[in-house]
């Protein structure tokens, strides 16, 4: 008998592609959700200005970021449309 318990299964190609894109759909949420607390906390901070020139500077900045993050949220997403239809495409074909 083989020891088993030291031995390493690899998943399978499909398997892997499937890991690959639940990470990314993880990761597309989490995204999402901290661009909508970064929306909520920066009209939370609209409302109560403090110092206006140092508000100022802290809106355009939480905006740049905003913008910066739902960028790579359209690109996550794209990539995860064109990765699901090259697929698609192969196996439609039957070569790899």
């Amino acid at each position: 008998m083989e020891n088993t318990k030291n031995t390493i299964i690899y998943p399978g190609k499909k398997a892997m592609e499937w890991i690959r894109k639940w990470l990314d759909r993880r990761r597309v949420k989490a995204l999402k959700l901290k661009v909508a607390r970064m929306k909520i906390e920066a009209e939370a901070a609209e409302v109560e200005p403090l110092m206006p020139a140092v508000e100022t500077i802290s809106h355009r900045i939480r905006r740049e970021r905003l913008v910066v993050l739902e960028r790579a949220i359209e690109k996550i997403e794209l990539q995860q449309t064109s990765g699901a239809q090259s697929s698609t495409c192969i196996s439609n074909t039957g070569k790899m």
